[in-house]
C-alpha cells in the first residue's frame, strides 16, 4: 500500500521506495527478455509473425481504474506498443452540451447535447497508439440502454442516409452525421480512425415478412457504411491537402457484416477498399474492420473472417474486430488471423470481481495433450498456479469468481489464506506485490482497490495470452486452437 501511494503521487521511480527500485530493474529485464525472445525467433528461421494486438475499450477516452503514473508504470508505452492499443469512442469521449446563442453556460441549463470536434485526449494517453471509432458496438449500446428494443422491434438505431443515432453513457441518444463525426475524429488526433458505420439488429420473430425486412435493413446498413466510408476518406484527403503539417492518418474501412453477407460481396468490397486511388501522400488505408462480427452466427462469422484475412494478408493490412463479448470470441478472432481484437473484458471482469487465470505459456503440443487428458478432483488440486480446492472452478471465460453471496461464509474460499500470487510466474504488478489472500480480502471488504488490482492483472494476463497466441496460431488449426484452450482450463463444474 505504501508503494501504491508512492505511484499515485507521481513518484514512479523514487529512490526512497524499495519497490520502485525493484520495478525499475524489472522493467529493464522485461525489455531485455522481449528483445532476446525476438532474436531467438529470428535465429530459429521462423516465418514472419503476423501482429496481434488487444484494443482496450477506454471510457471517456481514459483507461479505467488507473491514474496516469500507475498506468505508465504497469503498462509502459514503449513496451506494450505492439501489444496493447487504446480504443477511443466518439460516443462517450466527444459528447458535449450545447447552449443557445446568448446563454451563459455557467448559469443556464444546456438545450441539448451534441458531438464536439474540440475535445482532445489527455496528454498522458498520447504515448499509446489510439484508434478512434464511432462506437465499439452499436448493437450492445442499444441493448444496454433500450432492453425493450430487442426481441420484436428489429433495428431501432433509426439510421438514415444522413445520420446514425449514438447512445451516450449519460446523455441519452443523439444523432451524428458524417461531417460531425469527421470533426470529432480530427480533434482526437488518433493514429488510426474508422469511419461512421451502421449495423442492423436481428429480429427474433422469424416470420417470412420479418425475415425480408431484416434483409432489407441489413442491405441498407451495408450500403450506408460504404457511402459513409467514401465520404470520410474524401474528407480526410481534403483536410490533409489544406493542412500541410497534419500528421499522416491511417484509416480502417468498416464493413457491416451479417448472416446474409456472401463471400463474393465481402471480397468485392475489400477490393474496392484497397484500390490504389484510395492512398495518398498523407492518407493510408491500412486495414478494415468487420463491425457486428460478434453478432453473426458462429460458422458464418468464422467464414467471413477467414475470407477477409485471406485477402488482407498479401497486402499486410490489419483486420480488426472492434468488440468481443467473451473469451471464446477473443480466441476465435485471434486464431483465425485477426491482427486487432477489441474488448472491454479486463474491465468487465474486474468490476465483477473475477480473476483471469488462463495458464500461459500455451505451446501447441502441450496444449493439445492437456485438452485430451481427463482431470480428476485430486489432479485439479495439484495445479497450484490456479485453484487449490475442487469447490472452486474457472468459468467459461477462464476466470475465478471472487465475490461471495451475502450471508455466506467467506472463510471457505480457497484464497482465504493463500499466500501465492494470483498466477505463479505472472509479471504484472498485482502478482509481484500482493497475494491471493490480500486481493480476496479486498473483495470481501468491498474496497475499490480490489477492482484496480484485478484490472491490472486481467489486462496484463490477457495481453500476455494474445502475445503467446501470436506465436502459436500458425502451428495449429483455428478450431482446434480454440477448443484446446477452453478444454485445457483446469475447471470443474459447480456442484
Amino acid at each position: 500500500l505504501n508503494h501504491l501511494w508512492c505511484l499515485l503521487n507521481g513518484e514512479s521511480e523514487s529512490l526512497e521506495c524499495k519497490e520502485c527500485r525493484v520495478q525499475h530493474r524489472s522493467r529493464d529485464d522485461t525489455v531485455k527478455m522481449s528483445k532476446r525472445s525476438s532474436q531467438q525467433h529470428l535465429e530459429a528461421g521462423t516465418a514472419e509473425v503476423r501482429p496481434l494486438r488487444l484494443l482496450l475499450h477506454t471510457s471517456d477516452g481514459v483507461v479505467p481504474f488507473l491514474a496516469p503514473e500507475l498506468l505508465h508504470n504497469c503498462f509502459p508505452p514503449e513496451i506494450v506498443a505492439d501489444s496493447l492499443w487504446m480504443g477511443v469512442a466518439v460516443r462517450d469521449t466527444c459528447a458535449q452540451p450545447f447552449h443557445k446563442n446568448g446563454d451563459d453556460p455557467r448559469t443556464s441549463n444546456p438545450r441539448g447535447y451534441t458531438f464536439s470536434g474540440g475535445v482532445s485526449v489527455d496528454s498522458w494517453m498520447e504515448p499509446y497508439t489510439r484508434v478512434t471509432v464511432p462506437s465499439f458496438d452499436l448493437i450492445k449500446d442499444t441493448e444496454h440502454h433500450r432492453k425493450d428494443v430487442i426481441g420484436g422491434g428489429g433495428s431501432k438505431n433509426h439510421a438514415t442516409d444522413k445520420q446514425v443515432m449514438l447512445w451516450t453513457p449519460n446523455c441519452g441518444r443523439h444523432p451524428i452525421t458524417p461531417d460531425l463525426y469527421f470533426n470529432s475524429c480530427r480533434g482526437l488526433k488518433s493514429a488510426y480512425a474508422i469511419s461512421l458505420y451502421d449495423i442492423a439488429l436481428q429480429d427474433n420473430n422469424e416470420t417470412s415478412g420479418n425475415v425480408r425486412n431484416v434483409q432489407k435493413r441489413q442491405a441498407a446498413a451495408f450500403r450506408r457504411t460504404q457511402t459513409w466510408w467514401n465520404h470520410f476518406h474524401k474528407a480526410c484527403v481534403d483536410n490533409n491537402a489544406e493542412e500541410d503539417e497534419s500528421p499522416a492518418l491511417q484509416l480502417w474501412a468498416p464493413i457491416s457484416v451479417h448472416d446474409n453477407l456472401t463471400k463474393e460481396d465481402l471480397t468485392t468490397e475489400i477490393s474496392n477498399i484497397f484500390s490504389k486511388e484510395k492512398n495518398s501522400d498523407s492518407i493510408f488505408v491500412t486495414g478494415l474492420s468487420l463491425v457486428g462480427w460478434g453478432h453473426v452466427s458462429t460458422e458464418h462469422r468464422r467464414y467471413l473472417l477467414e475470407a477477409a484475412v485471406e485477402m488482407a494478408l498479401p497486402l499486410k493490412a490489419d483486420v480488426a474486430i472492434l468488440a468481443t463479448q467473451s473469451l471464446r470470441h477473443v480466441l476465435e478472432a485471434a486464431s483465425l488471423g485477426a491482427t486487432v481484437v477489441g474488448s472491454n473484458l479486463p474491465t468487465l471482469w474486474a468490476t465483477q470481481k473475477r480473476a483471469f487465470l488462463v495458464p500461459i505459456p500455451l505451446k501447441s503440443d502441450e496444449l493439445h495433450a492437456a485438452a485430451k487428458k481427463p482431470r480428476t478432483a485430486s489432479q485439479q488440486n495439484e495445479n497450484e498456479n490456479l485453484v487449490t480446492s475442487p469447490s472452486v472452478y474457472l468459468d467459461e471465460d477462464g476466470c475465478l469468481p471472487l465475490d461471495i453471496e451475502e450471508g455466506s461464509d467467506f472463510t471457505k474460499h480457497s484464497w482465504f489464506q493463500d499466500k501465492n500470487p494470483l498466477v505463479k510466474g505472472c509479471q504484472c504488478q498485482t502478482c509481484k506485490l500482493y497475494t491471493r489472500a490480500y486481493v480476496y480480502h479486498l473483495v470481501c471488504a468491498k474496497e475499490l482497490l480490489a477492482e484496480m488490482l484485478l484490472f491490472i492483472h486481467n489486462l496484463y494476463h490477457l495481453v500476455a495470452l494474445l502475445d503467446e497466441l501470436k506465436m502459436t496460431r500458425s502451428n495449429i488449426e483455428p478450431n482446434d486452437l480454440v477448443h484446446d484452450i477452453l478444454a485445457s482450463l483446469p475447471s470443474l463444474p459447480p456442484e
